[in-house]
């Protein structure tokens, strides 16, 4: 680094004793290259607004006239609708002045705007599908009034179409003589106020009317006559019924069906019309301020060779100091790794040449320490290295040692097994938090003591993981100690029962600062009545009877957490009748807790009621895989926050019963 630093002075000198350079030329030719470019550079700007206001005004021109066809193109579907829809003539012939024009209207507006993607191509991308947006929706509306004219004319009008075959069937009728003329004239008066207002009430009459004609016939001694009379008259009611949906698929009276959706294609045209006209615009404006700018950026070249002038002189002066930055910087963005030379141009001050001999040796120095500090790392990391394969080890052992658990566990709780058994209409989900959980089913059934009542419950126990593992096997013991002591028990029996079991389990330290607990849901199903017995902790059920979902809800009373049995109060019963093919839904509160969605906000019983009612006629098997698809999409990439378990069962008098027997016998 000396040889350096002194051939560095000896450059310096040499410099001092040379001849000045001649800067003022090479500044020149700076300036007049500068000047060129900054000239060309406007020159170019300025063409390229002026060609691009041209297109825009092009683009501008086009969707106006886009925009006046479809005007034109909706205005010929409401003539057609409000003229010759409802003229005999069109029904008559079939033919429409209207619909003729639209068809030519229809390939001007495509035309137009395959003309506009293709002399365009540079619009936006929003822009593009905004139009891509208008042709396809003009198609959809001329398919939907399509489809308006095949109802139109099926429907017909006087002699043609349903209201023709509605005639006959009348006049028809009026020749068998079989109806007296003053109710036939009283029910095409009731047809013709239908026809002109469209209310419903007219309908409900006139069916009314055709009811007691039909009752009225039968006192008719010729039977073939009544026979015939009959067919016309039913086939009056036919035609009469097939207008009244046609007028409701239609839609024009009232704006809705057919109708609707074509007024809804054409607004969406309109709409995207304007925006995208809205969008043109501001992109005309902008192309404006471009060209103003273009003419700005020729008065600012001057102040910008100003500058450039000052950077030259300034660069003669802090050059060599910006450069022993530079070397500085690198030198640092290497993690003080790669040495980094001093100075790459030579220096002309002394001070310059004092830096750059320090600022080498500063490296040498931290180089040294680097190497010291680089032995302590290694060593270092060689010790955590063995302390992260101990802790594996152990994180190893202690999974493997809740694996097992969790066998234990489903062995001692196996319900699932059980209910498929009892009630072969259900299905089970199952999603721990942890490898072990809290969520448990019970099911109990006693036919030998001539109960043939089916017991099911879900209960949730505080805590996750290895303690409320503990705690759902204590509470599952405690839910048969509790069965083996009553005789044909009620759900807030067996509930009570548990709560004392818990008392005697926790001895003295029970209600005294022990908040450990369950919540359950607890039913009685009786197989042969479809009766529904429920108490709960805490806790509801749904019940899905032909599609409604009833809400079962349970007591706020709790099953342990630290409240002396005397401060409780008593569970309650709820009965419910059962419709055969009703679902039954338990389920514990970490599915309706679970965050995600959209928002990351919880899933809400609110949801999780609709979803039921959804699924209630759906087989068994599709629903739970429909829960598991639909909590799953809910939470995404989030966490589980708490064990799930659903619990459904389809109430079937003929299986339940006979796995009742099939349990007795």
């Amino acid at each position: 680094m000396n040889q350096n630093s002194a051939t560095y002075v000896g450059r310096a000198i040499s410099a001092r004793m040379s001849a000045p350079q001649r800067i003022r030329t090479r500044l020149l030719v700076h300036f007049l290259a500068f000047s060129f470019l900054c000239l060309g550079s406007i020159v170019t700007l300025s063409w390229n607004t002026h060609h691009a206001k041209n297109r825009a005004t092009q683009l501008s021109n086009e969707l106006k006239n886009l925009q006046q066809l479809c005007y034109d193109n909706a205005l010929l579907s409401k003539s057609f609708l409000l003229h010759d829809a409802q003229n005999i003539q069109y029904h008559r012939t079939g033919q429409s002045e209207y619909l003729d024009k639209k068809k030519v209207s229809d390939v001007a507006i495509e035309r137009c705007i395959a003309s506009i993607q293709l002399d365009h191509p540079e619009i936006p991308a929003t822009d593009s599908f905004a139009l891509a947006l208008i042709l396809g929706q003009h198609k959809a509306g001329a398919g939907t009034l399509n489809v308006i004219v095949e109802r139109i004319g099926e429907r017909g009008m006087e002699d043609y179409g349903m209201e023709g075959a509605m005639r006959e069937s009348v006049h028809a009728l009026e020749s068998s003589g079989v109806i007296p003329l003053q109710d036939l004239l009283s029910l095409r008066r009731t047809e013709k106020d239908y026809i002109i207002r469209q209310q419903e009430k007219y309908v409900v009459r006139l069916h009314e009317q055709i009811t007691t004609l039909l009752t009225t016939m039968r006192a008719e001694p010729d039977r073939q006559r009544i026979r015939r009379a009959t067919d016309l008259l039913n086939s009056y009611k036919a035609s009469f019924d097939r207008i009244v949906e046609l007028d409701g698929q239609i839609g024009v009276r009232n704006h809705t069906g057919l109708f609707a959706r074509l007024c809804d294609s054409e607004n969406v045209v309109g709409e995207t019309l304007h925006e995208l006209m809205l969008s043109n615009q501001d992109q005309y404006q902008r192309t404006e301020q471009e060209l103003v700018l273009a003419y700005m950026l020729s008065v600012t070249g001057f102040l910008l060779l100003s500058v450039f002038f000052a950077f030259l002189v300034s660069d003669r002066i802090a050059g060599p100091i910006k450069a022993l930055a530079a070397s500085v910087q690198q030198y640092v963005g290497s993690e003080l790794q790669q040495a980094q030379p001093v100075l790459k141009r030579r220096p002309r001050d002394r001070e310059i040449i004092d830096l750059a001999h320090h600022f080498a040796l500063l490296q040498k120095e931290i180089h040294g320490h680097l190497d010291q500090l680089n032995e302590k790392v290694d060593q270092r990391t060689s010790e955590l290295n063995k302390e992260k394969e101990h802790i594996r080890e152990k994180n190893a052992e202690l999974l493997a040692s809740l694996q097992y658990a969790r066998g234990i566990q489903e062995s001692m709780l196996n319900s699932s097994k059980n209910i498929a058994e009892m009630l072969p209409e259900s299905f089970v989900l199952n999603l721990p938090r942890d490898i072990v959980g809290g969520d448990f089913m019970w099911t109990h059934a006693r036919p030998q003591h001539g109960d043939h009542r089916i017991y099911f419950a879900l209960a949730d126990c505080t805590g996750h993981g290895v303690p409320a593992s503990l705690l759902s096997v204590i509470c599952h013991n405690a839910l048969n100690d509790a069965m083996a002591d009553l005789n044909e028990p009620s759900p807030s029996e067996i509930l009570e029962r548990v709560n004392e079991r818990f008392s005697h389990f926790f001895g003295t330290g029970y209600g005294q600062g022990l908040s450990d607990g369950m919540s359950i849901s607890l039913c009685a199903y009786d197989p042969y009545d479809l009766i529904l017995t429920f108490a709960g902790s805490f806790q509801s059920i749904y019940v899905v009877d032909n599609g409604e979902v009833v809400r079962l809800k349970g007591d706020r009373i709790p099953i342990g957490g630290g409240l002396p049995l005397s401060d409780r109060g008593r569970f309650v019963d709820h009965e419910h009748r059962l419709a055969d093919g009703s679902m039954i839904y338990l389920f514990s509160d970490g599915y309706i807790d679970q965050f995600g969605g959209p928002d990351g906000r919880k899933l809400n019983s609110k949801l999780f009621r609709a979803l039921l009612g959804q699924l209630s006629r759906v087989p068994i098997g599709h629903q739970h895989r429909q829960i598991l698809n639909a909590f799953n999409s809910w939470k995404g990439p989030l966490e589980q926050v708490d064990d799930v378990m659903v619990l459904g069962i389809r109430a079937s008098k003929v299986t339940a019963a006979a796995m009742v027997e099939r349990s007795a016998a």
